[in-house]
């Protein structure tokens, strides 16, 4: 049966936001964008600096672009607040960053949890890849690094909106997760209404025996399990690299052997 998401009421903490330094070079970043970069409404980023513009950057405004405007997404990108995701012990790292491993072509892709919508009451939340119309416009929290196919698949998440549900179980040990998009990319202003079937995919990740805090999770996926019986099988890993307060993760030399030195991100 496919998975029917909760709705998302994100549940807000107090967050003592760290200084200023990183949103004012954020800002003097924004001024010497390339025309690459300012054609696909991306933001290419340094990964040595991934803690300040991926965890920490609470600058308090920066309006959208004039393709994001263009894509009716007209919301500031910031202020972002955190979600209660790390108050959350069973799960709390992934408020930090996460990193998709070994065994899939998007090995190195790296994401925080620490912005998406999350109900804790509800067990469920759901994040943006690449931002888009409606819910909170997703700046800098998802990356798959800095091929130039990336600044045409940032643009081309955000026309479908392409969203990813989790739905965490009562242990917060697994979470069924779906796929949610927009199919009418003519309409970009529409929020990602269409949840993929799980007779064409159905998808999870579960917890390994030796992560008790969310640091690691086995990320299973079956293809047609109904009409083509395939079981759900091992994909890859999700590893925290770097921890919630910004400080190295368990599986930190993945970072520095996977993944990109510039990583391209929405803006």
């Amino acid at each position: 049966m496919p998975l029917e998401p909760k709705q998302a009421v994100p549940a807000r903490v107090s967050w003592d936001p760290s200084p200023p330094i990183a949103a004012q070079k954020h800002a003097v970043a924004q001024d010497s964008l390339s025309c690459c970069e300012m054609l696909w409404c991306v933001k290419v980023q340094n990964k040595a600096d991934i803690v300040e513009w991926m965890l920490n950057d609470t600058r308090e405004s920066t309006p959208p672009s004039a393709c994001g405007r263009a894509l009716c997404y007209c919301e500031d990108a910031y202020p972002r607040r955190p979600n209660c995701i790390q108050d959350v012990d069973p799960i709390r790292q992934l408020a930090g960053v996460m990193i998709e491993s070994k065994g899939v072509p998007l090995a190195g892709s790296v994401f925080t949890k620490r912005w998406m919508d999350f109900d804790k009451e509800a067990r469920y939340g759901e994040i943006k890849t690449y931002g888009g119309a409606g819910h909170q416009y997703s700046a800098s929290q998802w990356s798959a690094g800095s091929s130039f196919l990336w600044y045409i698949g940032a643009w081309c998440d955000r026309l479908s909106n392409q969203s990813y549900g989790f739905q965490f179980s009562d242990d917060w040990r697994s979470a069924s997760m779906v796929v949610k998009v927009n199919p009418c990319v003519c309409m970009p202003w529409l929020p990602a209404w269409y949840t993929v079937p799980s007779c064409c995919i159905l998808s999870d990740m579960v917890q390994t025996e030796a992560s008790a805090d969310g640091s690691e999770w086995d990320r299973r996926t079956a293809t047609c399990p109904l009409c083509c019986g395939d079981e759900m099988r091992h994909t890859y890993y999700l590893r925290n690299v770097i921890q919630p307060d910004g400080t190295p993760g368990k599986f930190h030399a993945e970072l520095e052997a996977l993944a990109d030195e510039k990583m391209v991100t929405a803006r």
